[in-house]
């Protein structure tokens, strides 16, 4: 597979401090399938389209501060001279996407041509989101009602069939898919959309810091072990997976049983009766 410049593969976590570097995915991997996605168009040439991605940020504490996004691309044909597309950056409140209000927070155009077909292609973006979901948009202009020379292009956005954690959405007025619809809904259950965003967050730490606090082993095969200042008396602990799905809940238990867990990155979420804070877990 080409790429445009740096993209991780793989989610992960760098710890700085009090800080996460976070990428948020939903599919199992990044490959890009030729022929396996779709898109509204005419003759051949793209019509307005928005593809999405959505992901729940109830594991983070704080605001969600979104550096970097990324998707994939099947195909760029005949590319028009100033053909781009635009991704943007909406929060969801009041709802379950499609349901709820969406506000775009960012938008950031991207210009492309015939030379992004198969690429990963990373966009800088900046936008703050503590909404209960944080959605990610790649819109495509209408150039099938287009003038010349703006009328040529065809797109279609990367995808595979490699399995998804969610579903990914889409819309085009000029296919009459509205509201946003899942792609299985449409008939295309095997179109996982490659869409990623990325995060420098500030993690929740109130009234006790990361040094207080001691988690091993980490990585673990198994169960991992908590060490809490002697000042805590009651906690919680929530796991979370990276997509945001809630996987293990507890009370005031120091030692967490992951061993039925699939392998990957977790949040460990604690709250106590004096704060919260937020780590990584890597089970193997």
């Amino acid at each position: 597979m080409k790429k445009n410049y740096i993209l991780a593969l793989l989610t992960f976590f760098v710890f700085c401090g009090t800080y996460a570097q976070v990428t948020l995915s939903q599919t199992t991997d990044n490959t890009i399938i030729a022929a396996n996605s779709v898109a509204c168009s005419g003759t051949g040439v793209v019509s307005d389209n928005i593809f999405y991605r959505v992901f729940d940020l109830t594991p983070y504490a704080s605001t969600f501060n979104v550096q970097e996004v990324s998707f994939a691309v099947e195909a760029v044909s005949n590319a028009s001279a100033n053909f781009s597309v635009d991704v943007i950056i909406y929060s969801n409140t009041g709802g379950a996407f499609p349901a709820g209000t969406l506000t775009e927070i960012s938008r950031v155009s991207v210009p492309l041509t015939d030379a992004a077909t198969g690429t990963i292609v990373d966009v800088a973006i900046s936008a703050n989101v503590s909404a209960p979901e944080l959605v990610f948009g790649v819109e495509t202009p209408d150039e099938s009602n287009g003038t010349a020379p703006n009328n040529t292009t065809g797109f279609q956005i990367g995808s595979n069939n490699n399995g998804e954690t969610n579903p990914g959405y889409i819309s085009s007025a000029a296919c009459g898919i509205t509201p946003p619809a899942t792609t299985a809904s449409i008939g295309f259950p095997d179109m996982h959309i490659v869409m990623e965003v990325r995060d420098f967050s500030t993690l929740s730490v109130d009234a006790f810091s990361i040094a207080d606090l001691s988690i091993s082993p980490n990585p673990t095969a198994s169960k991992v072990n908590i060490s809490l200042p002697n000042t805590i008396k009651e906690f919680t602990t929530e796991l979370y997976s990276v997509t945001g799905q809630l996987v293990d809940k507890q009370s005031n238990n120091t030692t967490l049983d992951l061993s039925d867990l699939n392998s990957g990155i977790y949040i460990l979420k604690i709250e106590s009766n004096l704060g919260s804070i937020s780590r990584k877990i890597v089970k193997q």
